[in-house]
């Protein structure tokens, strides 16, 4: 069994059963998932030297489990949305003026 928190849920009846609509849910019993340097390289294209690196500098979060590392893949996406938003503002940032005032 999973549990669920939901900010907000619509029920509704179809024929014998009865169906949940749930809105923003989060599992509240499922460990996160857990990858090794090699696996976030591997999925963020980079080296693993890379990942050690962005790890010691603090923008990766890690999780040690004994004498392993590991990474929080919620830890990865967030990371990656974070990085993606500020090359967009650098890319904006360096467009002439007559470029970005032009719509």
């Amino acid at each position: 069994m999973i549990t669920l928190t939901c900010k907000s849920y619509r029920a509704r009846v179809e024929g014998d059963n009865v169906v949940l609509e749930i809105d923003e849910a989060q599992p509240t019993n499922i460990l996160p998932q857990l990858m090794s340097k090699a696996d976030v390289a591997r999925r963020l294209a980079i080296s693993e030297r890379k990942v050690e690196t962005l790890a010691a500098a603090g923008q990766l979060p890690v999780v040690w489990i004994d004498s392993c590392v590991r990474f929080r893949g919620a830890d990865i996406l967030q990371y990656l949305t974070e990085h993606q938003a500020a090359t967009l503002r650098e890319i904006v940032s360096d467009l002439p003026d007559r470029v970005i005032n032009h719509a």
